[in-house]
């Protein structure tokens, strides 16, 4: 994960398919559907480089836990998650 110089965050993202449309059609993107009812993760490290302090930093974090429950979307957004974050 980045933090850029202006504050925004450019997340880390997952390589596209390599897939190619078939003949004669444009490549749509992806949708982004959720529904989950549960999932646990634990033990997993972040490390932030931070442009927009001076100097540059970078932070590392350790997602000690991460729970979440019922998430839902459609655009009627609903969820409950619950993270406990080691500096």
């Amino acid at each position: 994960m980045r933090r850029a110089r202006d504050g925004s965050i450019e997340m880390p993202v997952l390589p596209a398919p390599k897939q190619s449309p078939p003949a004669g059609e444009a490549a749509q993107p992806a949708a982004w559907k959720l529904a989950v009812d549960r999932v646990s993760v634990a033990g997993y490290d972040v490390t932030i480089a931070d442009a927009a302090v001076k100097p540059a930093a970078t932070h590392k974090a350790r997602l000690a836990s991460v729970e979440a429950t019922e998430l839902a979307n459609e655009d009627g957004f609903r969820g409950k998650a619950t993270a406990r974050v080691e500096l």
